[in-house]
């Protein structure tokens, strides 16, 4: 689902079995993951449009990571480097 998009940003979420993958695109080639530094090391199987494939379990976050992501992103149109764990792509 896209949260909002600009003319030149995004957030993006997907959500399979209560676990939330948040990408948020700031500009033309600049993507970021939001991670949870706190996951074990790995892959697991995820589904995100309609396909499966296997990501890093890191770039799975709870339901509250993600609901604070997305609250910060629609207040300031950003990702919040400080707070949150982001992974350039």
């Amino acid at each position: 689902m896209v949260i909002e998009e600009h003319e030149d940003s995004a957030l993006y979420v997907n959500v399979t079995n209560g676990l939330y993958a948040v990408t948020a695109r700031l500009g033309y080639d600049a993507f970021f993951e939001l991670i949870d530094a706190d996951s074990p090391e790995g892959e697991v199987l995820y589904i995100t449009g309609g396909q499966s494939m296997k990501i890093p379990s890191r770039q799975l976050n709870s339901p509250d990571a993600a609901v604070a992501a997305v609250r910060h992103y629609l207040i300031t149109g950003s990702i919040d480097m400080g707070t949150n764990a982001w992974e350039a792509q």
